[in-house]
């Protein structure tokens, strides 16, 4: 069976100061039986080395992230100014 990924950032303090304490990141995908966090922005990476190996199926939901994903991984500077 496959690995279930979360990629994240945890809250900055800035974060805190707006919305108070919260559970961290690390202790909600521990709570969803996530045990691999990475940070955010090793996502594109990630993602475009697993394009070479496996087909990425994206739910319906998720359609438009999947159209700004595919134009990250062929045009990143176009997609990160959608964002």
């Amino acid at each position: 069976m496959g690995e279930t990924l979360l990629f994240g950032d945890e809250m900055t303090i800035d974060d805190i100061i707006w919305m108070g304490q919260q559970q961290t990141l690390t202790e909600k995908a521990a709570l969803s039986g996530i045990s691999k966090l990475l940070p955010f922005d090793q996502l594109f990476d990630y993602l475009k080395k697993a394009i070479k190996i496996h087909s990425i199926t994206f739910l319906p939901i998720n359609r438009t992230i999947k159209y700004c994903l595919g134009n990250c991984l062929i045009a990143p500077l176009i997609c990160f100014n959608h964002l």
